[in-house]
């Protein structure tokens, strides 16, 4: 897998995609297609620029495979839209909300175990 990617210094930065579109999101393959996508660029061309297959490419986008976290920032350059950035961030957030929830839940049912 490549690890140094010229173009990153000659691309305008990525932009935001905007809040309705990431909530219809269903998966991070899904956002990887939808970026490409948008950018209207052919799949071998952007695995050509990430250093991967394209068919390892295609895993991806069918979430047969995870994006590597080391391929994410360079796809959003290329694609010029940081959805996927974005799709993960918010997974993030939302399991560590659905942790809070479950153990704050176990805490209160443990409590209420105790004063029966």
């Amino acid at each position: 897998m490549q690890t140094n990617f010229a173009f990153l210094s000659a691309t305008p930065k990525p932009s935001v995609a905007p809040d309705a579109l990431l909530a219809r999101v269903t998966s991070e393959g899904q956002a990887v297609a939808i970026a490409i996508k948008s950018a209207r660029l052919k799949q071998a061309y952007v695995a050509a620029a990430l250093g991967i297959s394209g068919p390892y490419l295609s895993l991806i986008r069918h979430d047969k495979r995870p994006m590597p976290d080391a391929l994410v920032l360079p796809l959003c350059y290329l694609t010029r839209t940081l959805l996927v950035q974005q799709y993960r961030d918010l997974q993030t957030a939302l399991d560590a909300i659905k942790g809070k929830t479950a153990n704050a839940v176990e805490a209160m049912a443990a409590q209420l175990r105790s004063a029966a």
